[in-house]
């Protein structure tokens, strides 16, 4: 079965380019971009286009310019120069880190699929004012599919779905994409399915701290490769004290999770922020996630109370790490039960909280813990 990946873009700056060079790296079969205005390379542009819905569109509704990205489909399979089994639909903002083929595995023989679909019997709510636009005829047939970018289609389904363009679009001028177009799907028979794998992509506000096999959207600033918050120096030294086979245990999860899990066998981490757990997620698959809640809740950046991160400091006990990274909580006690046992390498060791332990200063505020005697006692840090 062929695919044909479809990018839909409306400008050419490099978060676009670099989007576009990630989907066609994903993409087993051919990839196509097709513009609003400056094509990205030797892609297609509406301009040559003698009809089209979306400039039609947007010369009548200006500020619909986000939302008619649908059309912007149609008019391209209306003037392709490409013929396929099936499209996968991605848009501009839209960062695809894992093959095409394996996310549409489940959904390969489906007319019409999407990460999500949005039903107005089930979700009422979703639907209560973006279905004031809708024509009353068409209101029985409200569908919506979550977001627009990542859907899958057939030829016979999106050749279906042209149609109904022509003959039903009137009165969905204000009725944005992701609801017009599985409306008119739903009009025209076509009923959207959701992903089985629809948790891989990633449908809440990009955070740049590191790619793994799923697709993140919307990605509106150029991605960076994942740095730890530290300086330059601490960096280059924490860089010579890894080795490839390494099993590093972290305390406090972030950008550096991801910048070790690139660069050693495997990493714990240690966390005790829900909140920003589900920030930072979803890791690498050599991460393993420790979650360790205080016992009551503690102050974003004050020290920690004796007790109140027990389960913290405990939680990893039971493992055998080549070298321990402290940047988290807790960390005098953490500190002194693992300097006897492992190289162990303390953060903002500068600060006066962490003068009772013994160390060395390596760069910046990047500390090797003494594994001294008075270190092996408890503490709360």
């Amino acid at each position: 079965m062929s695919t044909c990946s479809i990018f839909l873009h409306h400008q050419d700056d490099p978060v676009t380019k670099d989007h576009f060079a990630r989907l066609q790296e994903f993409s087993a079969a051919e990839t196509v971009a097709i513009s609003t205005a400056t094509p990205l390379g030797s892609g297609e542009t509406i301009a040559g286009y003698t009809d089209s819905l979306w400039r039609d569109q947007i010369q009548q509704r200006p500020d619909l310019h986000a939302s008619s990205t649908d059309l912007l489909l149609i008019d391209w399979f209306r003037n392709r120069r490409v013929t396929a089994d099936r499209y996968f639909i991605v848009q501009w903002d839209t960062l695809i880190n894992q093959h095409v083929d394996e996310l549409l595995a489940d959904v390969a023989e489906c007319p019409l699929a999407a990460a999500f679909t949005r039903l107005a019997d089930l979700e009422p709510e979703w639907f209560h004012q973006k279905c004031e636009a809708v024509p009353a005829e068409l209101r029985r047939f409200a569908t919506g599919m979550v977001h627009f970018s990542c859907a899958m289609l057939s030829h016979a389904a999106l050749e279906k779905i042209a149609s109904c363009y022509t003959n039903d679009l009137q009165g969905l001028g204000q009725v944005d994409g992701e609801l017009r177009f599985a409306t008119l799907a739903a009009r025209c028979g076509i009923e959207p399915v959701s992903m089985g794998d629809s948790a891989q992509v990633t449908w809440k506000p990009f955070q740049p701290i590191g790619l793994v096999e799923t697709i993140y959207h919307p990605v509106r600033e150029q991605f960076v490769d994942p740095m730890p918050w530290m300086g330059p120096s601490e960096i280059e030294v924490l860089v010579s004290l890894l080795r490839p086979h390494f099993h590093v245990l972290e305390y406090g999860s972030g950008k550096s999770t991801f910048w070790l899990a690139d660069r050693v066998a495997k990493v714990t981490t240690v966390e005790h922020s829900a909140k920003w757990l589900d920030r930072v997620t979803p890791l690498p698959e050599n991460v393993d996630i420790l979650f360790a809640p205080p016992a009551w809740p503690c102050r974003k950046f004050g020290p920690a109370e004796d007790g109140q991160f027990d389960e913290y400091i405990d939680v990893a006990k039971d493992r055998t790490p080549d070298l321990v990274l402290v940047d988290g909580r807790a960390r005098v006690p953490i500190c002194r039960h693992w300097a006897p046992r492992v190289p162990t390498i303390l953060h903002d060791a500068h600060r006066p909280r962490y003068g009772e332990l013994s160390k060395k200063f390596l760069a910046g505020n990047l500390a090797r813990i003494l594994p001294d005697v008075e270190n092996s006692s408890g503490g709360a840090g």
